[in-house]
């Protein structure tokens, strides 16, 4: 996954709008997340004082929108907490994984990654969403990502 940032300046009275590429990451995760927002910071920063309108587009391309859409509608209701959104999208397939009942070893070998890092995984997963089990992590996942 890559992660690209380009800004339109679109001027007041001309028609014609200028596009300008102005961030790309070959891969998508939290360093070029960083970056990316810093990126963004600055551009606000430099055009402020001749701006006359911000419109901010994010465009994000998904394997399931029904469930991104389920996620950010619960998350604007504040239904869910920025803890959820904290989790890596190597974490949230391990947890989906866990969820249909495989093991470690299970997830290992369908991820193509070893058992120790499953097992860190989960883990991270459970300190980042305050469960101290797997049972209390089951309920997190229903309420989180299931409408009730």
């Amino acid at each position: 996954m890559s992660a690209d940032l380009e800004i339109s300046l679109r001027p007041k009275r001309k028609r014609k709008e200028e596009i300008i590429d102005f961030y790309f990451a070959q891969n998508w995760d939290q360093n070029s997340e960083q970056q990316l927002l810093y990126r963004l910071q600055e551009i606000l920063c430099l055009t402020r004082s001749y701006g006359e309108k911000l419109s901010l587009t994010l465009v994000v391309e998904v394997r399931d929108p029904g469930r991104v859409r389920l996620l950010l509608k619960k998350f604007l209701a504040g239904k869910i907490s920025q803890v959820s959104s904290q989790l890596s999208i190597r974490e949230l397939e391990v947890m989906n994984l866990l969820m249909q009942g495989l093991t470690n070893k299970e997830i290992a070998c369908r991820l193509f990654i070893s058992y120790e890092t499953v097992k860190s995984h989960r883990k991270n997963i459970l300190q980042k969403t305050n469960c101290k089990n797997t049972a209390a992590l089951i309920s997190y996942y229903h309420t989180t990502f299931f409408d009730k």
